[in-house]
């Protein structure tokens, strides 16, 4: 499985200074802001994307994004990502994110078909397993298109 690197513009080191070549092995601490800050947007726990799973017939259709906030092809997609969400609010389709770097990695990797950040999931309305975005082509259009199709 593939994955992104570090990107160094969305690392900041606890003081507020860039991280630049203390990103592997520095002393300092290293946070990395969150990505997918739609209000829109509903933030899925470890427990809530379980609970999302377990569900057979969902009153709504889902799509999830799986990502990593240091991946630059998952902070490629934030305007568009949160776009969508801002769109469908109130259709009656979710829009959701769930960090799956970290200890949730292992997790998705075995129950949410991760391969690569990020990944993309549509939970159907009346179907109890998630249907993976197949394109790299994650514009707005694209991914309405694709909801259209398998919602």
């Amino acid at each position: 499985a593939k994955e992104c690197g570090l990107h160094k513009g969305n690392v900041k080191d606890v003081d507020g200074d860039d991280a630049k070549g203390i990103v592997n092995g520095g002393t300092k601490s290293v946070v990395v802001e969150d990505i997918f800050k739609s209000e829109s947007l509903v933030s899925l726990s470890r427990q809530g994307i379980e609970n999302l799973m377990k569900l057979e017939n969902r009153k709504e259709p889902w799509i999830v994004v799986l990502y990593a906030p240091w991946c630059p092809f998952c902070q490629a997609m934030e305007a568009s990502y949160d776009e969508l969400a801002d769109k469908l609010a109130g259709s009656g389709i979710k829009v959701a994110k769930f960090r799956a770097d970290g200890e949730q990695k292992e997790f998705a990797k075995q129950e949410l078909q991760l391969g690569s950040f990020p990944t993309i999931l549509v939970f159907p309305k009346n179907s109890s397993r998630p249907i993976k975005y197949p394109s790299e082509k994650r514009d707005v259009d694209s991914l309405t298109s694709f909801l259209n199709l398998v919602r």
